[in-house]
Protein backbone atom coordinates (compact mmCIF):
# COMPACT_ATOMS: atom_id res chain seq x y z
CA UNK A 1 0.00 0.00 0.00
CA UNK A 2 1.08 3.39 -1.07
CA UNK A 3 1.59 6.00 1.88
CA UNK A 4 1.43 10.20 0.92
CA UNK A 5 3.15 12.41 3.09
CA UNK A 6 1.18 16.04 3.63
CA UNK A 7 3.07 18.49 3.46
CA UNK A 8 1.62 22.04 4.99
CA UNK A 9 3.66 25.32 4.94
CA UNK A 10 2.64 27.98 7.71
CA UNK A 11 5.54 30.56 5.87
CA UNK A 12 5.26 32.04 2.26
CA UNK A 13 6.88 30.52 -0.12
CA UNK A 14 10.01 31.26 -1.22
CA UNK A 15 9.29 32.30 -4.59
CA UNK A 16 6.15 33.46 -6.55
CA UNK A 17 4.89 32.81 -10.37
CA UNK A 18 3.46 35.42 -12.95
CA UNK A 19 2.49 34.51 -16.47
CA UNK A 20 2.76 37.94 -18.25
CA UNK A 21 2.05 38.90 -22.01
CA UNK A 22 3.70 42.33 -22.96
CA UNK A 23 1.26 43.55 -25.71
CA UNK A 24 2.04 46.65 -27.90
CA UNK A 25 -0.34 49.78 -28.39
CA UNK A 26 0.53 49.56 -32.42
CA UNK A 27 0.74 45.72 -33.36
CA UNK A 28 3.14 46.39 -36.29
CA UNK A 29 6.01 47.03 -34.28
CA UNK A 30 6.13 43.07 -33.06
CA UNK A 31 7.21 43.09 -37.09
CA UNK A 32 10.29 45.70 -36.09
CA UNK A 33 11.48 44.27 -32.98
CA UNK A 34 13.35 41.00 -32.14
CA UNK A 35 11.56 40.14 -28.57
CA UNK A 36 13.45 37.23 -27.01
CA UNK A 37 13.50 35.95 -23.38
CA UNK A 38 17.07 38.43 -22.82
CA UNK A 39 15.59 41.20 -24.39
CA UNK A 40 12.04 40.97 -22.36
CA UNK A 41 13.99 40.33 -19.25
CA UNK A 42 15.96 43.74 -20.20
CA UNK A 43 12.92 45.47 -19.96
CA UNK A 44 11.66 44.13 -16.55
CA UNK A 45 14.88 45.08 -14.92
CA UNK A 46 14.86 48.22 -17.03
CA UNK A 47 11.37 49.24 -15.68
CA UNK A 48 12.44 47.60 -11.63
CA UNK A 49 15.40 50.51 -12.03
CA UNK A 50 13.17 52.94 -13.03
CA UNK A 51 11.07 52.73 -10.41
CA UNK A 52 13.02 51.77 -7.50
CA UNK A 53 16.42 53.09 -8.31
CA UNK A 54 19.51 51.29 -8.21
CA UNK A 55 18.29 49.06 -6.00
CA UNK A 56 15.17 47.68 -7.85
CA UNK A 57 17.45 45.54 -9.61
CA UNK A 58 19.64 43.91 -7.50
CA UNK A 59 16.99 40.82 -7.13
CA UNK A 60 17.13 37.93 -9.52
CA UNK A 61 14.22 37.18 -12.05
CA UNK A 62 14.49 33.92 -13.85
CA UNK A 63 12.40 33.89 -17.25
CA UNK A 64 11.47 30.16 -17.36
CA UNK A 65 9.40 30.13 -20.58
CA UNK A 66 8.65 32.44 -23.19
CA UNK A 67 6.76 32.39 -26.29
CA UNK A 68 8.29 34.64 -29.10
CA UNK A 69 4.87 34.79 -31.04
CA UNK A 70 2.17 35.59 -28.31
CA UNK A 71 5.37 37.26 -26.31
CA UNK A 72 3.45 35.61 -23.20
CA UNK A 73 6.33 34.25 -19.96
CA UNK A 74 6.57 32.85 -16.95
CA UNK A 75 8.68 34.45 -14.30
CA UNK A 76 10.02 33.54 -10.88
CA UNK A 77 10.71 36.00 -8.39
CA UNK A 78 11.21 35.90 -4.74
CA UNK A 79 7.98 36.41 -2.46
CA UNK A 80 9.35 39.29 -0.53
CA UNK A 81 10.48 40.93 -4.10
CA UNK A 82 6.83 39.64 -5.59
CA UNK A 83 4.86 42.81 -5.23
CA UNK A 84 7.94 45.13 -6.32
CA UNK A 85 8.05 43.41 -9.86
CA UNK A 86 4.31 43.72 -10.19
CA UNK A 87 4.23 47.08 -9.37
CA UNK A 88 6.96 47.94 -11.81
CA UNK A 89 5.47 45.54 -14.82
CA UNK A 90 2.24 47.83 -14.47
CA UNK A 91 3.69 51.09 -14.63
CA UNK A 92 6.11 50.42 -17.16
CA UNK A 93 4.66 51.80 -20.37
CA UNK A 94 7.60 51.71 -23.09
CA UNK A 95 9.90 48.98 -24.71
CA UNK A 96 12.58 49.96 -26.97
CA UNK A 97 11.13 53.63 -27.74
CA UNK A 98 7.51 52.00 -28.75
CA UNK A 99 4.27 51.89 -26.04
CA UNK A 100 3.51 48.92 -24.42
CA UNK A 101 1.91 47.13 -21.44
CA UNK A 102 2.93 44.48 -19.26
CA UNK A 103 -0.38 41.95 -18.56
CA UNK A 104 0.19 39.90 -15.37
CA UNK A 105 -2.54 37.16 -16.46
CA UNK A 106 -1.98 34.88 -13.79
CA UNK A 107 -0.10 34.34 -10.60
CA UNK A 108 0.38 31.43 -8.22
CA UNK A 109 3.21 30.94 -5.60
CA UNK A 110 3.24 27.40 -7.53
CA UNK A 111 4.52 26.52 -10.66
CA UNK A 112 1.67 24.20 -11.15
CA UNK A 113 -1.14 26.21 -10.20
CA UNK A 114 -0.14 28.01 -13.56
CA UNK A 115 -0.48 24.88 -16.02
CA UNK A 116 -4.18 25.56 -16.17
CA UNK A 117 -6.57 29.02 -15.93
CA UNK A 118 -10.32 28.00 -14.56
CA UNK A 119 -11.55 31.16 -16.11
CA UNK A 120 -10.59 29.89 -19.95
CA UNK A 121 -12.41 26.90 -19.55
CA UNK A 122 -16.46 27.37 -20.30
CA UNK A 123 -19.20 25.22 -19.41
CA UNK A 124 -22.26 24.47 -22.08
Amino acid sequence: MTTYKRVVTKSPLPHCYMKLQLEFEDPSVTKLLTINATTLKHAIVTSMKSLFGELGYTENIDILRFDEESHEAIIRVRHSFFVKVWNSLCLSGTFNGHSCAFRVNQVSAHLMGLACNSREHFVT
